[in-house]
Protein backbone atom coordinates (compact mmCIF):
# COMPACT_ATOMS: atom_id res chain seq x y z
CA UNK A 1 0.00 0.00 0.00
CA UNK A 2 1.40 3.87 -1.22
CA UNK A 3 0.97 6.29 1.72
CA UNK A 4 0.83 9.48 -0.29
CA UNK A 5 3.22 11.67 1.79
CA UNK A 6 1.26 14.84 0.81
CA UNK A 7 -1.49 14.34 3.44
CA UNK A 8 0.10 11.74 5.72
CA UNK A 9 3.71 12.59 6.95
CA UNK A 10 5.49 10.01 9.11
CA UNK A 11 6.21 11.65 12.52
CA UNK A 12 7.10 10.48 15.66
CA UNK A 13 7.21 12.46 19.44
CA UNK A 14 8.11 12.03 23.05
CA UNK A 15 4.89 9.52 23.06
CA UNK A 16 5.93 7.26 20.52
CA UNK A 17 9.27 6.84 22.38
CA UNK A 18 7.14 5.98 25.88
CA UNK A 19 4.48 3.25 24.21
CA UNK A 20 7.24 2.21 22.43
CA UNK A 21 9.08 1.23 25.78
CA UNK A 22 5.97 0.28 27.62
CA UNK A 23 5.53 -2.21 24.73
CA UNK A 24 9.45 -3.64 25.32
CA UNK A 25 10.56 -1.75 21.63
CA UNK A 26 14.56 -1.22 21.68
CA UNK A 27 14.85 0.23 18.46
CA UNK A 28 12.80 2.83 15.98
CA UNK A 29 14.11 3.07 12.67
CA UNK A 30 13.49 6.52 11.02
CA UNK A 31 13.77 7.61 7.32
CA UNK A 32 16.25 10.70 7.37
CA UNK A 33 14.58 14.28 5.90
CA UNK A 34 10.97 12.72 5.68
CA UNK A 35 10.19 12.67 9.16
CA UNK A 36 8.83 14.67 11.22
CA UNK A 37 9.92 14.83 15.21
CA UNK A 38 7.26 16.88 17.09
CA UNK A 39 10.24 17.78 20.26
CA UNK A 40 13.92 16.61 18.95
CA UNK A 41 15.50 17.30 22.66
CA UNK A 42 12.18 15.89 24.70
CA UNK A 43 12.32 12.23 22.51
CA UNK A 44 16.19 12.34 22.74
CA UNK A 45 16.10 13.00 26.56
CA UNK A 46 13.25 10.38 26.43
CA UNK A 47 14.63 7.49 24.40
CA UNK A 48 17.94 8.06 26.70
CA UNK A 49 15.97 7.48 29.94
CA UNK A 50 14.10 4.70 28.46
CA UNK A 51 16.37 3.11 26.12
CA UNK A 52 15.43 3.19 23.24
CA UNK A 53 17.39 3.89 20.21
CA UNK A 54 15.87 5.97 17.50
CA UNK A 55 18.21 5.94 13.85
CA UNK A 56 17.19 7.73 10.85
CA UNK A 57 18.54 6.25 7.87
CA UNK A 58 18.63 7.60 4.08
CA UNK A 59 17.65 5.51 1.06
CA UNK A 60 20.01 7.57 -0.88
CA UNK A 61 17.01 8.19 -3.32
Amino acid sequence: MYQDERFDVPCIGPDTIEVAAEAGVQGIVIEAGKTLLLGKEEIEQKAADLGVTVFAYSSGV
